[in-house]
């Protein structure tokens, strides 16, 4: 599963995630519990940060804390949720966070750095 999440990584191109051609966020929106979409560029920072935290600490070893667990309905299948962290994660980092959120999206970025199946950095993640 992680190994998943770290191929759709490699397929994203940097410039996509630098927000010079920001059409591939266009694909992906997230279905809230109400079952509502929104497109990720659309998503407020704290609607989006807390959503990604959830997801992450669903299905990443390394949890942020604190950790409280959130049970998703088969909506949200492993593939639907390794999709929105690709999507969430590098909108997230071009936004104004506080000093906590911070801390975390720089946490998830080392932990995709160090965890990598063939030891290679994300090239995004290099020039973070």
């Amino acid at each position: 599963m992680f190994n998943d999440i770290m191929e759709q990584f490699e397929k994203i191109s940097p410039d996509a995630l630098k927000g010079s051609d920001m059409e591939c966020l266009d694909t992906f929106k997230w279905r809230s519990n109400g079952g509502a979409f929104y497109a990720v560029d659309n998503m407020s920072t704290n609607h989006l940060y807390y959503v990604l935290t959830v997801i992450w600490n669903r299905i990443v070893p390394s949890k942020l804390v604190p950790y409280k667990p959130f049970e998703f309905t088969d909506f949200y299948d492993n593939k639907y949720l390794e999709s929105a962290i690709k999507y969430m994660l590098p909108e997230l980092m071009t936004r104004d966070t506080t000093l906590k959120q911070n801390e975390d999206l720089h946490f998830m970025l080392d932990y995709l750095k160090t965890h990598q199946p063939d030891g290679t950095e994300i090239e995004y993640i290099k020039s973070v």
